[in-house]
């Protein structure tokens, strides 16, 4: 549900940018349509401008080309052709100029070819003014467009007029592409609704058993006169609970109104009221291993007792392990290590050493006496070991 709202704002977002470009991007296309590039080449269109710009020059030089072509007496065809019929006449009697004669011949051919392609170009030489003017527009336009566009050529004009117009396709896409993602919304709304319906009625069934749970493990630990309780509020929005929050209310002592746990609670209760929730979890969640690091901080004597008591009921379902700096707790373990810091090299390196019969009755009397172990504290040491 959550990426569903993800790529429905990405989406959204998309196409309100599209939106705010839209009408320049569309006027853009309309410009490059306007031209009909596919049938355009820009050099060829160029000689055309070219062309008609300097055609009364063409037809002037061409005029004066022919007139000397067939001019009387001396035109060039005229004596080309003399030329080459004595040119004939002398290779008939010498053959040293048989190769210089079948040369002359073959650039005459030529020469005719020529002069006939040049009055076929000049009959068909047409000079418009027309026809300039709508040259230059549409040179000067497609121009305007290589500038606007920062291109050089009219195959990169087609490339960008292509862009644009799958772009115009991705927009229709795009808004339907949103219309599905909000349909799946529904969707997804429908059977989040039923989810947290089910989670909810879940949670109220079994509300009144969690407290009672509690309440039992937290008198076994010394506060007698704790309650607590899960108050359950619905949501706007769903969240990791489903469409509620929960806040854990609690209070020690009789006589006053619970609070949130958060604001009600001391370091010694804290400890309590972790480690029953963590057993209760324990239970019933079937993890393999807990670790419980200094759960039992802030507390001594019987409830230190009690606590140790309750890691050990824990242990017998499960992996536990415990970091503790009470002897009451630390006495109870099935197996103790000790970690030992120390300075390697220069470098602090903590170690975790197994710790045998002896030495373990050694580390309890000392967290019983401080640095000197007496004789007391290793009697009482003894007592909690067993």
């Amino acid at each position: 549900y959550k990426k569903l709202l993800k790529e429905l704002d990405n989406f959204k977002n998309q196409l309100a940018e599209s939106n705010k470009e839209s009408d320049y991007k569309n006027f853009l296309l309309e410009e490059l349509q306007n031209v009909n590039l596919d049938d355009l080449d820009l050099e060829e269109l160029q000689n055309q401008v070219k062309k008609q710009e300097n055609a009364e020059a063409i037809t002037d030089n061409l005029s004066q080309i022919f007139a000397k072509l067939d001019a009387e007496e001396i035109g060039v065809l005229d004596s080309m052709t003399e030329i080459k019929g004595k040119l004939g006449k002398v290779a008939d009697l010498s053959h040293e100029f048989t190769l210089l004669n079948q040369r002359l011949q073959e650039n005459f051919i030529e020469f005719k070819d020529i002069i006939f392609e040049l009055q076929d170009a000049a009959e068909k030489m047409e000079t418009s003014p027309e026809m300039l003017l709508a040259l230059n527009q549409t040179l000067n336009t497609v121009n305007a467009l290589l500038l606007k566009h920062g291109v050089h050529s009219i195959p990169e004009l087609i490339e960008i007029r292509d862009q644009l117009l799958n772009e115009q396709s991705g927009f229709a896409d795009l808004e339907n592409l949103i219309t599905e993602l909000e349909k799946k919304k529904i969707d997804s709304e429908i059977r989040l609704a039923k989810m947290a319906a089910d989670l909810s009625a879940n949670r109220k069934k079994h509300i009144p058993d969690f407290t009672n749970k509690i309440e039992s493990l937290l008198k076994q630990l010394g506060l007698e006169k704790a309650k607590i309780e899960a108050e359950l509020k619905d949501s706007l929005n769903y969240n990791s609970f489903g469409k509620e929050s929960i806040q854990i209310l609690f209070q020690a002592n009789s006589g006053f109104p619970l609070k949130p746990i958060q604001s009600a609670i001391s370091g010694g209760e804290r400890s309590r009221v972790m480690l029953s929730i963590k057993k209760l979890m324990a239970e019933n969640a079937e993890l393999p291993t807990l670790i419980l690091d200094e759960i039992d901080t802030g507390v001594s004597g019987k409830v230190a007792e009690e606590m140790g008591n309750v890691m050990k009921e824990m242990a017998e379902n499960m992996q536990l392990i415990v970091i503790t700096h009470l002897a009451q707790v630390a006495a109870k373990g099935n197996n103790n290590y000790k970690v030992v810091k120390e300075d390697v090299s220069g470098k602090t390196q903590s170690n975790i050493i197994p710790l045998n019969h002896d030495e373990k009755l050694q580390e309890i009397a000392q967290l019983l006496s401080g640095s000197k172990i007496t004789d007391a504290a290793i009697s009482q040491a003894q007592e909690l070991m067993k």
